[in-house]
């Protein structure tokens, strides 16, 4: 459950930054493959610019398949924690709560 909250907040938190930035990020290119079927699937009458892609996974985000949202959430985690490879490689944040 809360590996699905920090996906939310990933996704949300990487669709609401810039696409210049997107394009910048490591991550990026990880990402646009990632989620190629869901922006053809849910956007493909969008016309790209000014964020209408990005506004449009926004409203599909529940929908989004299990790879496009965990190439957004490594990609975010990527941005949150720069040089913390380890968290990337183990892909999340481990919670000490004994869980």
């Amino acid at each position: 459950m809360l590996t699905k909250r920090y996906v939310i907040i990933g996704t949300i938190l990487l669709l609401s930054t810039s696409g210049a930035m997107a394009q910048m990020r490591p991550g990026a290119r990880a990402v646009l493959q990632a989620c190629k079927p869901d922006i053809r699937q849910f956007c493909s009458q969008v016309p790209p610019g000014q964020g209408r892609v990005k506004a449009c996974m926004k409203d599909h985000l529940h929908e989004l398949s299990e790879p496009c949202k965990e190439a957004m959430f490594q990609a975010w985690l990527r941005q949150a924690f720069p040089g913390e490879s380890s968290i990337v490689a183990r892909g999340g944040i481990g919670c000490s709560r004994g869980r």
